[in-house]
């Protein structure tokens, strides 16, 4: 049998160097600025996907704004704005405040047996009806048959 898990709802936060650390009631939440515009957002107890995309480790301490709002936590740097909301649903704004990404509250799907523990948060982002979504698996170059051989 599955179930699907959510995040339970914000409990508490508190910033932490260039980001802050959220707790909902079923998880948490670490968003870390590595640069000005560049954020890394990573959602916990799960697996850690692997790090494929950036190389580096070492980064400069970005100086950032942290809010603790009504039902919502800001986090904003000099070019970049997260807005954390009660749900777990984030919001990405550039430093006009037009909104470039946003973010439904995870999910995480569960077998109720123990094999399933420590799977990975699934999140789902809003598009906006121009945007589309390429390169979902498909593979670029022609397939070879046999009698191309």
């Amino acid at each position: 049998m599955e179930v699907t898990e959510e995040t339970g709802g914000a409990e508490k936060a508190k910033p932490i160097q260039s980001g802050g650390h959220f707790y909902f009631k079923h998880l948490e939440l670490e968003v870390t600025f590595l640069t000005t515009d560049l954020i890394r957002v990573d959602w916990q107890p799960g697996k850690v996907p692997l790090p494929y995309g950036i190389a580096r480790k070492d980064w400069e301490e970005v100086e950032i704004d942290f809010q603790d709002k009504e039902n919502c936590w800001i986090i904003s740097s000099s070019a970049l704005k997260v807005i954390i909301n009660a749900d777990g649903s984030l919001q990405f704004q550039n430093s006009l405040g037009q909104v470039i990404r946003e973010e439904l509250p995870p999910q995480r799907r569960i077998e109720l047996s123990d094999a399933a523990k420590g799977g990975g948060w699934t999140t789902t982002a809003k598009l906006r009806p121009s945007e589309c979504i390429y390169g979902l698996g498909e593979r670029a170059a022609p397939r070879l048959l046999a009698d191309d051989i």
